[in-house]
């Protein structure tokens, strides 16, 4: 009996010198690192392998955060970081203020020590488009007119109105500075083919390496000629490239969507340098989107299609100030009816609340980086914003399904990312803006004068076309229609 109690007292005292070596050893108590388990497993095997404790499994080494700061990043992380991301400073919009600031998100960096991995080939797109409606909804037709004189190093098809051979007819919509910006860590040739299957594109930079259709040398080009358009531009996109675009004013329109750090692209043949490539055109489609506006201040408006339109503005601009109102968006196959904002600001800082908003909404709907989508609204600072023609009108923005409908776009290389917005720009005429057309023309006809077609601002054609379907007498109707063929026929830019 002396004996087995003097072999347990010996394997008691060796098991308390173990346990007192093991708390002694300054071993971590974080099961993870699965150190003190290893240190006991070894302590214990050669005294009893049924009570030893099975091996923790090895942990892998924390994977550690690093940050990276990109400039204007929309309020949520573009669709090519979005299974990085892990944690975001970039604040939920929670009212009508948007956040107008760069954000910095942080991306989990790799487990060994080097520099990010590049994000490969991200691609961002803005563009508007723009019509006339009358009070019923109606998208009216003779768009075809310049408004925004572009440098005259743009290309073009023809040396006509919107850069056209010839004088379109029956345009109800012109497409209005579409730029694409790309972004990359390494030189890449990309290859860009954007179609327009309902309208032609007729300017753009740089050089284009082909397009449809045919340059016409007929001099009539009904609304039949508006479809099937096509531009392939073949470049190389180098964050390296160091020579300067051509030179513009800095208050010229072309200027502003300069103002983003996208990498500038080169196109080889013509060795015309931008920092994106641009088109526009003239088409004749219908969105599904319509606007219509009573005599009592209602505005009603109705989206059509099984997508919601995120954002909608309503600018109200008079002779003695403006003002542009957020009225939020409108769901899928709904309408909203709202009031005509009459809380008019002076034209300087009416600019400056509409641009805020405007920017904040691109950001969050459209996906564009905030020097993006301020470049976008800045082109509209001295042309849309601040047109001298009173008047009220729509902006919104367009679902992304009818950007992709309306304008195919194909890239090679694929990017990683593409983000693609338009903006929705409609003319809506009011029953007391008709009434007025009507007054005028009924008294120069009566007077016997010539019509003054400047007093009907940049959208005279289709403002002249509204009234010819509310003219009841047959005298001012073919009064009216000299009119509106003089200004059909236009020839030159």
């Amino acid at each position: 009996m002396k004996h087995v109690a003097r072999q347990w007292v010996w394997i008691f005292c060796v098991g308390l010198a173990a346990w007192v070596v093991g708390c002694s050893s300054g071993v971590p108590d974080d099961p993870s690192s699965g150190t003190k388990a290893q240190a006991s497993q070894t302590t214990t095997s050669s005294r009893s392998s049924s009570s030893q404790a099975p091996p923790a499994p090895e942990a892998k080494p924390t994977e550690p955060v690093k940050t990276y700061t990109l400039p204007g990043l929309p309020n949520q992380a573009p669709q090519g970081m979005k299974k990085l991301a892990k944690t975001s400073s970039i604040p939920a919009i929670t009212s009508n203020v948007y956040k107008d600031k760069q954000a910095t998100v942080k991306i989990p960096g790799p487990a060994i020590k080097g520099k990010p991995q590049p994000f490969g080939l991200i691609a961002h797109e803005w563009g508007t488009y723009t019509s006339v409606s009358s009070s019923d909804g109606r998208e009216m037709e003779g768009l075809q007119h310049e408004e925004e004189k572009l440098p005259s190093f743009v290309h073009h098809r023809g040396q006509y109105v919107k850069g056209m051979e010839a004088i379109p007819q029956g345009v109800t919509q012109k497409l209005e500075t579409p730029v694409i910006y790309f972004y990359t860590k390494q030189a890449m040739d990309v290859v860009v083919k954007v179609d327009f299957p309902q309208g032609i594109l007729s300017e753009w930079f740089p050089r284009a390496h082909s397009f449809q259709p045919p340059v016409s040398y007929d001099s009539q080009m009904p609304p039949s000629f508006l479809q099937k358009g096509s531009m392939t531009w073949k470049v190389k996109v180098d964050p390296a490239i160091t020579e300067a675009p051509p030179a513009v004013d800095p208050d010229d329109v072309w200027a502003p969507s300069r103002q983003v750090k996208a990498a500038p692209l080169r196109e080889p043949t013509s060795k015309q340098v931008e920092k994106f490539i641009f088109y526009r055109g003239l088409g004749r489609f219908t969105v599904p989107f319509q606007a219509k506006a009573s005599a009592d201040g209602t505005i009603t408006l109705i989206n059509k299609s099984k997508q919601p339109i995120p954002a909608v503005f309503v600018l109200h601009v008079t002779e003695k100030g403006a003002v542009c109102a957020e009225v939020g968006g409108i769901g899928a196959n709904q309408s909203k009816v709202v009031q005509t904002p009459t809380q008019l600001f002076p034209h300087a800082s009416y600019i400056d609340k509409a641009m805020g908003g405007l920017v904040g909404a691109l950001q969050a709907f459209g996906g564009l980086y905030y020097d993006e989508a301020k470049a976008m609204v800045n082109t509209w600072r001295h042309s849309y914003f601040k047109s001298p023609s009173p008047g009220l009108r729509i902006l919104y923005i367009a679902p992304r399904a009818w950007t992709d409908a309306l304008l195919p776009l194909q890239i090679s290389p694929k990017p990683s990312t593409i983000e693609r917005v338009l903006v929705g720009r409609v003319e809506l005429l009011t029953p007391q803006t008709e009434k007025e057309t009507l007054q005028r023309l009924t008294e120069a006809f009566n007077k016997g004068m010539t019509l003054n077609v400047s007093l009907f601002g940049r959208f005279a054609e289709p403002k002249l076309r509204r009234a010819l379907e509310q003219i009841t007498d047959p005298r001012i109707k073919a009064y009216t229609e000299q009119f509106v063929q003089q200004l059909s026929w236009m020839r030159y830019r």
